[in-house]
């Protein structure tokens, strides 16, 4: 059996929620849960819990830690949820189906539903969102097929996605790097930069891992013009300075995933987020050589749709040869 993955720790992010009686951790919770019931399964041991929770776009990631067993009777309202454990244990019985997969051996899911819930001492992570913003996703990559399929799957009330087996392992696995990317970028306070769009990241492959067949196709729908190509082209330049994603571009041009991927091919030799970078590469060439400039290479980061200047200025010098300081020194010399 393959080693099994660490978990993000989020340490940077805030202890938001810190609980000693179950009574105030029942009440955090109502929000999450309807009608609920909570028990602890260990009287002798007493009741702790902390979270620290990352808002994500349309997403909340969550790392959950319990000083004891918990049970909770409730309805998952309006959200799903994707539960990655750490230690301990976590059992789900909804509607006569029962899911108690190993520590650590992978993803499972839970739709909107009601039935019972059972947390071991231990932590591990939970990332929510609300079934609207994982169709609005499928929507944008593939169309209405997608989005069908998405709703078939939003009816099965829990799902489990195993790290180490099955032809979409590799799904939930690319799930947990996403993760430990958000973890790697968190600023104090537990903030993500949102020009980096790791929201549509993370959504993008939880569709995926619902819907693992969309991998390997597309829907051939959408308008393939030369025209309404460049209208994608000259809608992308006008907005360098925000955030992109390739949903973004999906949603704008109505082409599907692989089209996009493919007409990016074959006019620029490379793929839409690569021709993106290369545009604000040379915006911002442009405005280091702009004459009398007196900008820093922070404004012209941000201008250039950088949030990270470590990022810009690599990516700067890979490009040209030289760093934007170096160069931007030159010129106001």
């Amino acid at each position: 059996m393959p080693a099994r993955p660490s978990l993000p720790a989020f340490s940077q992010a805030p202890v938001q929620h810190e609980f000693r009686r179950l009574d105030d951790f029942v009440c955090w919770t109502r929000p999450l849960f309807r009608a609920s019931d909570f028990d602890c399964l260990n009287e002798q041991q007493p009741f702790r819990s902390s979270h620290r929770s990352i808002p994500l776009g349309g997403l909340t990631l969550s790392r959950t830690d319990y000083s004891t067993d918990i049970r909770i009777d409730a309805t998952v309202d309006d959200l799903v949820l994707f539960t990655l454990n750490a230690v301990g244990s976590v059992r789900f019985d909804i509607k006569g189906m029962q899911l108690a997969p190993d520590p650590s051996a992978g993803v499972l899911v839970v739709t909107p539903s009601q039935g019972q819930y059972t947390r071991g001492e231990g932590g591990g992570l939970v990332l929510s969102t609300r079934p609207r913003v994982l169709l609005q996703t499928a929507q944008a990559m593939q169309g209405p097929r997608a989005t069908r399929l998405l709703r078939e799957r939003l009816q099965q009330p829990i799902s489990f996605f195993s790290y180490g087996s099955g032809n979409s392992a590799s799904l939930p696995l690319s799930l947990l790097q996403s993760l430990r990317l958000v973890d790697s970028l968190l600023c104090p306070g537990g903030r993500v930069p949102a020009a980096l769009r790791l929201d549509d990241l993370i959504s993008r492959q939880l569709v995926l891992m619902l819907c693992p067949e969309l991998a390997g196709e597309e829907d051939p729908s959408g308008p393939q013009s030369a025209a309404s190509f460049e209208m994608l082209l000259e809608w992308i330049c006008s907005r360098l300075d925000q955030p992109i994603s390739l949903s973004d571009l999906e949603r704008q041009s109505g082409y599907s995933r692989r089209a996009l991927q493919r007409a990016f091919q074959n006019r620029f030799s490379c793929g839409p987020m690569q021709w993106l970078r290369q545009r604000r590469l040379e915006l911002a060439l442009q405005q280091i050589t702009q004459a009398g400039s007196l900008h820093s290479v922070t404004t012209i980061a941000h201008k250039c749709g950088y949030l990270n200047l470590a990022s810009f200025s690599r990516d700067f010098k890979s490009t040209y040869g030289q760093s934007p300081s170096q160069m931007l020194s030159r010129k106001q010399a």
